[in-house]
């Protein structure tokens, strides 16, 4: 592949996941947490490449053409984004060294690995990243196959995603640890964030279904 193709999807796959979004809000309640980092952005990254695999086997087609599937399946992605921002504003996240045993009594890493997975693999704004900007960065006369150049490109993406949400997570849980008042009134905006952002794709989800369903 040539040097320059895969510069120019690393720069726009990187402005895309530099965006503050449902991803961010969550990866910063999982850094206030202090140790739910890296299953939290497991989580994302699990759902990014699912959504990756689904353009490169081909499904990525068939799920645009089966328009009520992709409705009810972005419409149930973002409540269920609702709901979990509505039970991080409820239970704030409080920074490990002050939650003392509590923590451990709190959901577990695969929880918060779930969480996250739904919140990426059903975010509509994923999957069509990858429908819309997998397919112009890939030329068949370049010596890979398409195949192996989506499966490149969508390493290349999850290599950036998991850097980004990483970092994110750490500077939240360094910047906070040592303020549990402030960290729970963050936790609680991001949960206010991630509320609006689901309440959004809710909407827009719900109000595409019905004049699908007219």
């Amino acid at each position: 592949m040539d040097i320059n193709v895969i510069f120019s999807f690393w720069l726009v796959s990187i402005l895309f996941v530099l965006t503050p979004g449902a991803d961010w809000a969550y990866t910063i309640s999982a850094g206030i947490a202090g140790d739910k980092i890296i299953p939290a952005v497991s989580g994302l990254l699990l759902g990014h490449l699912i959504a990756a695999l689904i353009v490169v086997v081909g499904l990525g087609a068939i799920l645009a053409s089966h328009v009520m599937l992709m409705k009810f399946l972005t419409l149930f992605g973002a409540l269920y984004v609702v709901w979990i921002a509505v039970s991080l504003y409820k239970n704030p996240p409080v920074p490990a060294v002050y939650n003392g045993a509590a923590s451990e009594l709190g959901e577990t890493p695969l929880k918060w690995m779930k969480k996250g997975f739904i919140i990426s693999g059903l975010n509509p704004k994923v999957m069509l990243l990858f429908l819309a900007l997998l397919p112009q960065f890939v030329f068949p006369t370049f010596s890979f196959s398409n195949t192996e150049q989506l499966l490149v490109l969508s390493v290349i993406h999850l290599i950036g995603c998991g850097f980004v949400y990483w970092f994110i997570g750490v500077s939240a849980r360094k910047i906070l640890s040592n303020n549990p008042a402030l960290a729970i009134k963050f936790g609680r905006l991001s949960a206010i964030i991630l509320f609006i952002l689901g309440s959004l794709m809710l909407f827009d989800s719900a109000q595409k279904l019905l004049v699908h369903l007219q």
